[in-house]
């Protein structure tokens, strides 16, 4: 059976151990041997349950069809360094994450490249949508994004 990503199963945890160094050290080897005792502590990282790839699924309650438009709205999220990039269908989209908790999610303000393209509707939704983002929540590797108001704005699906 073959194993499956899932994103609750990102934790941090405490080992208690020893390590050694080795006299005779191979080129592509550490020359410090590492020995795991036990697992002293195991907490849940939420941060890292959105740090990925996620492309568009649906925008305000509509279904995206990336293949009828040829653009492809697509989000990354780099919580080590709370920073997010993507494409909005029209123009490279980059930023900060102002918060991030395990269900809230904030972004700053949005930045972009400038071209013009023949049809910026969506890519101005795209953008209104991430603006008023206030908090998040994951179900079946979809990533959904919500206002104030709890209405949704943006399903996302997992892509790498």
């Amino acid at each position: 059976m073959a194993n499956k990503a899932r994103t609750e199963d990102y934790f941090i945890f405490n080992f208690g151990g020893f390590s050694r160094e080795i006299a005779t050290v191979p080129a592509d080897a550490s020359s410090i041997q590492y020995h795991l005792v036990k697992v002293l502590e195991k907490q849940p990282y939420e941060r890292l349950r959105i740090r990925d790839i996620w492309t568009l699924v649906t925008l305000n309650g509509e279904e995206y069809d990336a293949y009828k438009t040829n653009k492809h709205h697509t989000l990354e999220f780099n919580t080590t360094e709370m920073r997010f990039f993507g494409n909005n269908g029209c123009n490279n989209i980059f930023g900060g994450i102002e918060t991030l908790t395990n269900e809230k999610l904030q972004l700053g303000a949005i930045a972009g490249t400038r071209m013009a393209c023949p049809d910026m509707e969506i890519s101005d939704k795209f953008n209104r949508a991430l603006s008023e983002l206030s908090h998040y929540s994951l179900k079946d590797m979809q990533l959904y994004l919500y206002n104030e108001n709890n209405d949704e704005l943006v399903v996302l699906k997992k892509v790498d």
